[in-house]
């Protein structure tokens, strides 16, 4: 398995820091680029727990998953967390359940895949609004660790920030992109746009997105 592809949470004990891996905001293209600092121990040993032992899932150290939440994440390492550099991204979310959408209905190995497979993006939109997680959730903190949160969109403040982490100059590849149309060509009527804004909202404050 290539170093990026891992199904745990990525960590660099060396240079101190966790990233928490919110869906479809680039994460895989961070993966490519920081899982070259994780211990090559944990790696192989967190993957076989996850892949031998699935009752040890977000449990332990070893087995927390790549798209674990930061409230997961300190259940486990409780004060430790305070050595670690935290941090994530997000992104607009009208673009975001565009990518979410596609990409569920073209990777036929996705646990809804066959869920959402024949719905129209109105009707995928109709079910989300009952069945959400806010990007910011993933972020949120029982123990007020900070972790810093950035627009993906920024991509140059994005590398300028890994930087400073790995004292290395980084350059972000685009890789497990989803092939689509732009994201406003899925929103046919108002209430599609107002149906993201609902769930999003806090987001779209926070980080002045736009439709």
């Amino acid at each position: 398995m290539s170093r990026h592809l891992s199904k745990t949470l990525l960590i660099s004990h060396k240079k101190k820091f966790i990233f928490i891996h919110n869906y479809k905001v680039g994460g895989t293209s961070i993966r490519k680029v920081l899982s070259l600092y994780q211990s090559e121990i944990y790696r192989y040993l967190s993957n076989l727990l996850w892949f031998a032992f699935p009752f040890l899932r977000d449990k332990t150290r070893w087995s927390l998953s790549k798209h674990c939440s930061l409230m997961e994440i300190e259940k486990v390492f409780g004060e430790k967390l305070n050595e670690f550099e935290l941090f994530g991204f997000v992104r607009n979310p009208w673009d975001y359940e565009v990518s979410k959408y596609e990409y569920m209905k073209q990777n036929k190995k996705h646990f809804q895949h066959s869920l959402i497979k024949n719905m129209t993006f109105e009707e995928y939109l109709e079910w989300r609004k009952d069945n959400y997680k806010t990007q910011l959730a993933f972020f949120q903190s029982e123990n007020n660790f900070n972790c810093k949160v950035f627009k993906i969109e920024d991509a140059s403040i994005i590398e300028n920030y890994l930087e400073k982490i790995v004292y290395k100059k980084v350059q972000l590849p685009k890789i497990n992109t989803t092939v689509r149309n732009k994201y406003a060509d899925y929103y046919k009527n108002e209430r599609s746009i107002k149906i993201v804004s609902d769930i999003y909202k806090e987001e779209i404050i926070a980080y002045n997105y736009e439709f």
